[in-house]
């Protein structure tokens, strides 16, 4: 799946969970949530779970998984640094299969064990480590496999210490006490400190796993476009805030995959929604103008236009007025394109032939608004 929703809303201000992003979240049941922002007081609300020094990868309940194994070999390929390491997808599968049996034949039990057996292999020298493995014998599971991978590494101990080393570069951070880990229920959202990522690689691949998996990943602002990208052809729903495009990104190519924008109306930027709408393939869009975007959606005060999003549904050809209210999306009950022919200019109150769909307003006001009750025309006022 490639980016799922892109939302253009003034910087973040008020709580996570009066966001239109929660609401989003909440209606989708997806294994892993989690946010990407550099906003650490997300911390402080209900449900909200800084990943911190938390090993939630290396651990049984990925690595007993071949699916999940998988694809977190492909995560820790996908990492610039793993080009400086002698690694190749099976040497990553064996290694990692033997610290989890190592673990096991440690008594190392909590889910995080793995963790463990990898320091014990990392702290010991070059000799030591040898004399480990010759006369270390599996007997559990995957035991053929194993025994020849130990036979192997017998002559390529160098090359087995750099996999170690690798990953311990990845995982070392999270090595502290048991008693100092705690497990992340489904029902919490992983906050991720957007301005750690480039220098925390297990921060890196931890997003990498979870993009691969079921999973909803949102950016705010303050995660550039370089970094998003890398994730934007992957199996998780990725959401983007941003108060402005990033002038870099064209808007014909990066979001013309894009399933839905949302674009709040408190932005007040008619010539940037414009931008937005020339994506859309319904030609009475392409015939707005400055001035009807301006006076139909951006002359109202600016708490009458808090909440209310336009929402682009760019595979359907669809645009609707939104509200987002106690995690609740309400859509206006008015099709877009007669909201502006009857609220942008008088003249479109005649010309019914721009008009889309089978209602057409009744009364009007002197302003050229529909007056309260008839067709919607409460939807700035709910």
């Amino acid at each position: 799946m490639t980016l799922e929703t892109v939302i253009f809303a003034p910087k973040i201000l008020n709580g996570f969970h009066n966001q239109l992003i929660a609401t989003l979240f909440n209606n989708d049941n997806a294994e892993e949530k989690i946010i990407v922002s550099s906003r650490t007081c997300y911390l402080q609300e209900k449900g909200i779970i800084n990943l911190g020094n938390n090993e939630q990868l290396l651990k049984k309940t990925v690595i007993q998984f071949p699916n999940k194994l998988e694809n977190l070999i492909k995560s820790y390929l996908s990492l610039n640094i793993s080009k400086h390491y002698a690694l190749t997808f099976q040497n990553l599968k064996a290694t990692i299969l033997l610290i989890d049996e190592i673990a096991c034949s440690q008594g190392f039990k909590q889910d995080n064990a793995p963790l463990h057996a990898l320091a014990l292999l990392c702290s010991k020298s070059q000799k030591a480590l040898l004399t480990f493995i010759r006369d270390y014998q599996v007997e559990g599971n995957n035991k053929e496999y194993l025994n020849a991978y130990l036979g192997e590494i017998v002559h390529h101990v160098d090359s087995f210490q750099n996999i170690l080393e690798f990953l311990w570069k990845i995982h070392g951070v999270n090595y502290v006490r048991k008693d100092k880990q705690r497990s992340f229920s489904d029902k919490e959202i992983v906050f991720i400190n957007a301005s750690k990522i480039d220098d925390n690689f297990y921060y890196q691949v931890y997003l990498l796993f979870f993009s691969k998996q079921k999973s909803q990943i949102f950016f705010d602002q303050h995660v550039n476009e370089e970094y998003r990208s890398r994730f934007y052809n992957t199996q998780g729903k990725i959401y983007i805030n941003s108060e402005i495009l990033d002038s870099q990104v064209d808007i014909n190519y990066d979001l013309n995959n894009v399933k839905d924008i949302y674009y709040s109306l408190e932005l007040g930027d008619p010539s940037f929604l414009l931008c937005l709408l020339s994506i859309i393939e319904l030609s009475k869009i392409h015939e707005l103008t400055f001035n009807d975007v301006k006076v139909s959606l951006f002359t109202k005060p600016l708490y009458m236009l808090k909440d209310r999003y336009l929402r682009i549904q760019l595979q359907e050809n669809v645009v609707e007025l939104i509200r987002n209210n106690d995690g609740n999306m309400t859509p206006n009950s008015i099709s877009f394109i007669e909201f502006f022919k009857n609220l942008s200019k008088k003249e479109h109150q005649e010309n019914n032939d721009d008009m889309v769909g089978d209602e057409k307003f009744q009364k009007f006001d002197n302003y050229g608004m529909p007056e309260r009750g008839v067709n919607g025309s409460d939807w700035y006022n709910d």
